[in-house]
């Protein structure tokens, strides 16, 4: 099995981990203020610019209080993990995405945003051998969004391969940690 600890892959790894990172913030932030401000107000029916308006504040307290209700409610948990991840709060993320994969274990965005935080996770890493593990653990979750019918963007599939190749043999579900 390659190593992305040899000095040569370093440099490639950072960068594709760098794109992954940069498209999960466009495609989970539009997507945060709609669903959240859903979950604070079920009963009404809002235009795109009041939901543009909701604060990180109220989506984050329209999650909790969602939770709250139903502790059971996959969705919820989902949504706030997407809270964290755009406000870089990773391992609450990783958490919370963990926990509405425990609740919905077919949820295939779910183990997309799982996988897209650990990215973002990797990123911040600084060692090549910590990178590795968690690359690792992203790729097995993107895939397994992809077994499930999730559609990953171009550009993250194109990254994912190039992780693939670096680590030397595509990472399955059990080789992550939850």
């Amino acid at each position: 099995m390659k190593s992305v600890s040899h000095p040569r892959h370093r440099p490639l790894i950072a960068v594709i981990i760098l794109v992954i990172a940069l498209t999960v913030l466009l495609i989970l932030s539009a997507q945060t203020k709609n669903r959240a401000l859903e979950i604070a107000t079920p009963t009404l029916t809002l235009t795109p610019t009041l939901s543009a308006t909701l604060t990180y504040d109220q989506a984050l307290d329209a999650a909790n209080q969602a939770i709250a209700r139903n502790p059971l409610d996959s969705l919820a948990y989902f949504q706030r993990a997407t809270l964290y991840a755009q406000h870089k709060s990773y391992d609450l993320a990783v958490a919370d995405f963990t926990r509405a994969i425990q609740l919905n274990p077919t949820g295939a965005a779910i183990y997309f945003g799982r996988g897209m935080t650990y990215i973002s996770i990797a990123y911040q890493q600084k060692t090549a051998a910590q990178q590795e593990q968690i690359a690792q653990q992203a790729v097995a979750d993107l895939r397994t969004a992809q077994r499930l019918g999730y559609a990953l963007p171009a550009d993250v599939e194109l990254a994912v391969g190039e992780i693939e190749g670096q680590l030397g043999s595509p990472a399955t579900t059990d080789q992550a940690v939850s």
